[in-house]
């Protein structure tokens, strides 16, 4: 395949400076050569012909590459100007619930009151009452009441109560003697004798 390319251009050979060369058809053929070749003619009037071997008598040869040396990097160029802030993306999907995490060990025992051996406790009884109430009242080393109870013969018991020494008992008969546990049968004030009981703590 050939094809036809137009110069102008201005030569200097053999240390003869030429310009205004005519226009003439300048053929070439399909290379891979990268150098150009041609007869650069002397005489006016001056013409550049294709060569592909050597040039006739008049001519003077020259050659060129086809592709120039590399120029050198430009400079940078200015910094642009920061692009708007994008739209704030779409809310995802929520993810699976995960695994139930293993068991945690036992926490250590929160401290206690009742000291290393336990709760202390003592157990107080009153006196039989014919009148059909009793009171079981702690003793000073055990002041604190937890429980209690009581018991009779035949009718039974229709109150079972702590009371204070406060004097702010939950039954009939608020105490001024002490803390403890009050009883009383069903058909108070008469009916079987009645007893009580207490459980008390330090």
């Amino acid at each position: 395949m050939k094809f036809t390319r137009t110069f102008a251009f201005a030569v200097v050979a053999g240390g003869i400076g030429a310009a205004g060369i005519s226009v003439g058809s300048f053929a070439l053929g399909a290379t891979t050569s990268t150098v150009i070749n041609a007869c650069y003619k002397n005489q006016a009037p001056h013409t550049l012909l294709h060569s592909t071997g050597s040039c006739p008598n008049g001519y003077t040869p020259l050659s060129w590459n086809r592709t120039g040396p590399q120029g050198p990097a430009g400079q940078q160029g200015a910094t642009g100007a920061q692009g708007a802030t994008g739209q704030t993306g779409a809310t995802g999907q929520q993810g699976p619930a995960g695994n139930d995490g293993a068991t945690g060990p036992q926490g250590p025992a929160g401290p206690s009151t009742a000291g290393p051996d336990g709760l202390n406790i003592v157990m107080v009884q009153s006196d039989a009452n014919n009148n059909g109430r009793a009171t079981a009242y702690c003793p000073a080393d055990h002041p604190y009441v937890v429980s209690g109870g009581g018991s009779n013969f035949n009718t039974g018991l229709s109150e079972s109560i702590p009371i204070f020494g406060n004097g702010n008992g939950f039954g009939q008969e608020d105490s001024t003697s002490g803390n403890g546990w009050q009883v009383q049968n069903a058909n108070y004030p008469n009916g079987s004798p009645v007893g009580a009981f207490a459980l008390c703590a330090k």
